[in-house]
């Protein structure tokens, strides 16, 4: 309604992940959907989760205009902090699966990173050659963030250091 509503909005965004944090932390999920399905996603996605691990407690925020969220996933309190950690890769596959599902990808605000495998199942072979052709004609060299984004074949990355030779 105003600009002092508007800032103590932000203040409160900004503010969950400290809150998460305190709370013992949780399974970071950086993804996107379709706008028009995120609604559906996050139904269908919290129905799956609490019929298979219902011991989850979700911390959701992020950018709905453009379809990405922080779909963040800690446990509830009772089984103590840090709980999730001993089912991350379990939960991870789940949210990448139902990410999939919905047409979306697992890397979104924060790209792809550690994510690099998943490209192959969520992005179309064609696409991906695309990535890599633009990224070689920008950087033939391979010195820019190496071994980020795009997977090369291991002799481009093995050295990067030498690519400044």
């Amino acid at each position: 309604k105003n600009e002092d509503e508007a800032q103590a909005l932000w203040q409160l965004r900004e503010e969950i992940p400290t809150a998460v944090r305190s709370s013992g932390g949780n399974i970071k999920n950086d993804i996107s959907v379709p706008r028009g399905s995120l609604c559906r996603f996050i139904r269908e996605t919290f129905a799956e989760f609490e019929e298979k691990t219902p011991w989850l407690a979700p911390a959701i925020f992020g950018h709905y205009g453009d379809g990405n969220l922080h779909f963040n996933l800690g446990n509830r309190p009772e089984l103590g902090k840090g709980f999730w950690k001993q089912h991350e890769r379990e939960v991870h596959r789940m949210v990448n699966d139902a990410v999939i599902r919905f047409g979306g990808s697992v890397a979104a605000e924060h790209g792809v990173g550690a994510k690099a495998a998943l490209l192959e199942r969520t992005k179309d072979p064609v696409e991906l050659e695309l990535m890599k052709t633009i990224r070689a004609a920008l950087d033939p060299k391979g010195i820019l963030n190496p071994g980020r984004v795009v997977r090369w074949p291991d002799n481009v990355w093995r050295n990067p250091a030498e690519a400044w030779d």
